[in-house]
């Protein structure tokens, strides 16, 4: 499966480029909350590949994520007696809403035609003239897109749920 494949990846990842270098070399046992609070600062101060600035909250949080299921894991397995990750609050998200772009109605109009257009002229399938719909319409993501299913439509209600998605961003 795709999906669990990219999670895969994603996880190899936050592991050997920041959980390692920073925590690996400590016992599970001996991780305290101060060790992945130093973590999570550094990692908004400073990015390892070399962009400027810090990594998000969500990347911190993905971390954050990570290492608490390793914890829990090893809980499980009384390795150790107590999980830190309890203990310690990653950087909440604050979103900018003046930097969100989005379509004024006269944009969406231009759009939709455009997206009539290349459907007349055949260089876009049906398909995905309701792609492009959804996403406008409801927002959508391209991943809760691609997810979608069948049983996910109610033609009764006139509804969509959308439950899942692929992880594309």
């Amino acid at each position: 499966d795709v999906y669990k494949r990219q999670t895969i990846d994603i996880y190899k990842k936050l592991l050997h480029v920041h959980i390692i270098p920073a925590i690996g070399s400590l016992k599970l046992a001996r991780i305290q909350p101060s060790h992945l609070n130093k973590l999570y600062n550094s990692m908004l101060q400073e990015r390892k590949d070399g962009r400027p600035g810090g990594y998000s909250p969500t990347t911190i949080k993905r971390v954050h994520a990570l290492i608490s299921s390793i914890m829990n894991t090893a809980l499980r397995w009384n390795v150790v007696l107590e999980n830190p990750c309890e203990r310690v609050s990653p950087p909440k998200q604050t979103r900018d809403t003046n930097d969100i772009k989005f379509f004024t109605l006269e944009e969406s109009s231009v759009f939709l035609d455009a997206v009539d257009i290349a459907l007349a002229a055949g260089r876009i399938h049906l398909q995905h003239k309701v792609f492009f719909h959804l996403a406008l319409f409801c927002g959508l993501r391209r991943g809760e897109l691609v997810a979608l299913t069948w049983p996910d439509f109610d033609f009764k209600r006139n509804t969509v749920s959308i439950t899942k998605s692929t992880g594309l961003v």
